[in-house]
């Protein structure tokens, strides 16, 4: 019994913080987001979307060619379903406090576990232009489902523990999927007519598919992302990005036939202390999120590539161009080469804006109360999806031009992180960053593209 008179609950089953033990900077943090919280600017900043469940994985499923306002995102929840969202935004892109429109296009159950990564099929590889999606689950199965029925039409078997990364091949007409057993899969996709297409809800009659193209077996633990790019300035993917609960980030070569041949590792990433969360290939560098509170860059064509010490070849890279260091670990990154941003966010929910000219931070904003799992950008828009259950939409222009909100006492997790790789100027954190002419003309030609 406590001295209130309490009586404490069983093992394992509280997040009362009267109970548990916390160090000064958490009580600070845990007051800080509780006034945080209840602020009425917070709580619509970034237009929030409530999800219902903590949100583990984001992709852009697909955009309205009539109305460019309007995108379609597919969620992997830890509820163990994948919801499908529609999301309208004011046409100002004014969205630091203004109201859109959203609506749940579709709520899809079937996994056995949470839903940690989601998959996109492009329209144009479905019969009648249908619109899938791929999920991949605690369950250790990956789940296509026809989001038109809303059912599952096929069930892929083969990896031994959770599935937790899966990216999309629509050149080769593949998918690749990472696992915690450390196996990297890739499985082709499906034609319609092998397919179950009846509305029966029995798992008996879905099409199951145990047999991979091919396995790859580079990795030692979980492989936690999985990215695409192009290394060769070819116009397709010629390279797999694979990291995880490792510190080294491989790069397989993907067979440039366009067939269904495994990949082969061409290139180790040897740079980071600890486990890789994200990482996130652009039309220059690849850029890595990890656990030792570090974004890297790697720019495959300037950076001295050696050889490695043993007889296969492989090239190893083990010194960044860009190094940027934060005060939490990092949880995800995304690049925007065409203005020279980098948009990174660390386990407590601030996301920072980098200038890649400096190494600095240009801004930085509490986007969310827990950590972001996930962005998607397009037309001059990010989302970010958070494990405090909600989605929010935050136009470039007027994150850059907010001035956050400090609330008394010490917040030792909100103050700037960001330093040159020499450890030299502190970023602008809180402050008001107005952009320049040059910038505004670059963000407008970018909300008008219509590719990420």
């Amino acid at each position: 019994m406590t001295s209130e008179g309490r009586v404490p609950p069983g093992p394992n089953v509280t997040s009362d913080p009267s109970y548990l033990f916390e160090t000064t900077e958490q009580i600070e943090k845990r007051k800080y987001l509780a006034k945080l919280a209840e602020d009425p600017e917070y709580k619509q900043r970034g237009d929030p979307i409530t999800t219902g469940a903590k949100v583990l994985d984001m992709k852009l499923a697909w955009t309205d060619s009539s109305n460019p306002n309007v995108v379609t995102l597919a969620l992997g929840l830890a509820n163990y379903s994948v919801k499908v969202i529609e999301v309208t935004r004011d046409n100002s892109n004014d969205v630091i406090n203004k109201k859109g429109t959203n609506r749940v296009v579709c709520a899809l159950k079937g996994h056995d576990g949470p839903v940690t990564c989601i998959g996109v099929v492009p329209k144009e590889l479905t019969e009648n232009q249908q619109r899938w999606v791929l999920s991949g689950s605690w369950d250790k199965t990956i789940r296509l489902w026809d989001i038109k029925t809303q059912k599952t039409v096929a069930i892929f078997n083969g990896h031994s523990d959770f599935i937790k990364s899966l990216v999309v091949d629509s050149n080769r007409r593949i998918f690749y999927s990472g696992s915690s057993d450390a196996d990297i899969r890739a499985w082709k996709i499906p034609d319609f007519n092998t397919l179950s297409t009846t509305t029966t809800t029995k798992e008996s009659d879905i099409t199951t598919i145990s047999k991979s193209l091919w396995v790859l077996k580079h990795h030692n633990r979980a492989v936690d992302s999985l990215e695409l790019c192009d290394l060769d300035n070819s116009g397709i993917p010629t390279h797999l990005v694979s990291a995880g609960s490792e510190k080294t980030i491989n790069i397989s070569r993907l067979d440039p036939s366009m067939s269904s041949n495994a990949a082969a590792l061409e290139y180790q990433v040897k740079g980071h202390k600890t486990s890789v969360f994200d990482v996130y290939s652009d039309l220059q560098m690849v850029w890595s999120a990890s656990a030792d509170k570090s974004v890297m860059g790697w720019d495959f064509g300037g950076n001295e590539i050696k050889k490695d010490d043993s007889d296969n070849g492989v090239g190893v890279l083990d010194k960044p161009d860009m190094v940027l260091e934060h005060d939490k670990l990092v949880k995800s990154v995304i690049s925007l080469p065409q203005v020279g941003i980098v948009i990174s966010s660390t386990e407590d929910g601030v996301i920072r804006l980098w200038d890649t000219a400096t190494s600095t931070v240009k801004k930085e904003i509490h986007a969310h109360l827990d950590g972001v799992t996930k962005f998607v950008f397009y037309r001059g828009i990010l989302y970010s999806g958070s494990l405090d259950a909600t989605v929010r939409q935050w136009s470039i222009k007027d994150v850059m031009n907010h001035r956050e909100k400090q609330y008394p006492g010490p917040v030792p997790f909100t103050t700037s992180a960001g330093r040159t790789n020499s450890g030299g100027n502190k970023g602008n954190g809180g402050s008001g960053v107005e952009l320049t002419a040059e910038e505004e003309a670059e963000l407008a030609e970018l909300m008008s593209s219509d590719d990420e």
